[in-house]
């Protein structure tokens, strides 16, 4: 039928920027990582839906919920500025009845703002650690949950498969 036409790959209806689009201010040091954060205040700059970046986290509040329950020991890679998936978790009483974990770690490769302190959960903020490079900076304790979302897109292949590997070994 005539209605049965190929999809054709759609245009963007914004500019799309990747990791190599990254101005030099957002790369570190040595230009491996693309340092870009997201957040509501520049998503429009990087073409990114800040929104969609926050549903996401409804992955591991599943996962807790229904597999871990209360007191799960959390590692999250690559955290962001602000902790969003931390603030998901502990937001109101609801959530921290469900998934208020015992020990949250996130480490970023930029500054981290948000400094969380939650009674009965000891949290491990790193910022500005690379924990591939530097595994010295992480707590030597077992986590039930690794996490990490919209990072590998900020690293080139081989830095992006040593990164999947380091998770498994944490």
């Amino acid at each position: 039928p005539e209605d049965c036409r190929p999809l054709q790959e759609a245009e963007p209806y914004f500019p799309q920027y990747t990791s190599s689009a990254a101005s030099p201010q957002e790369r570190d040091a040595d230009g491996r990582y693309d340092r870009s954060h997201l957040s509501p205040e520049n998503a429009w700059r990087l073409g990114r839906d800040y929104l969609a970046h926050c549903l996401r986290y409804g992955w591991p509040m599943n996962v807790i919920k229904e597999h871990i329950g209360t007191g799960a020991r959390i590692l999250e890679m690559g955290c962001g500025k602000e902790i969003p998936m931390f603030r998901a978790l502990t937001c109101d009483h609801s959530a921290v009845v469900h998934y208020k974990p015992s020990l949250y770690v996130g480490a970023d490769l930029n500054s981290i703002s948000y400094r969380p302190e939650i009674t009965g959960c000891r949290t491990v903020v790193l910022p500005k650690t690379n924990i591939i490079d530097n595994p010295g900076a992480m707590p030597d304790e077992p986590f039930d949950l690794i996490v990490s979302f919209e990072v590998l897109e900020h690293m080139d292949k081989p830095d992006g498969e040593r990164f999947l590997d380091k998770m498994v070994e944490y």
